[in-house]
């Protein structure tokens, strides 16, 4: 259970980095 939530909790870190990586892209973008 504990790998299970430590799992989870590393992929939405990983999802959260990719949404901000394409913010920062398509900010880039419209700049």
């Amino acid at each position: 259970m504990l790998d299970r939530t430590e799992t989870f909790c590393v992929r939405q870190s990983n999802n959260l980095r990719l949404e901000l990586l394409n913010l920062d892209i398509a900010a880039r973008r419209h700049a």
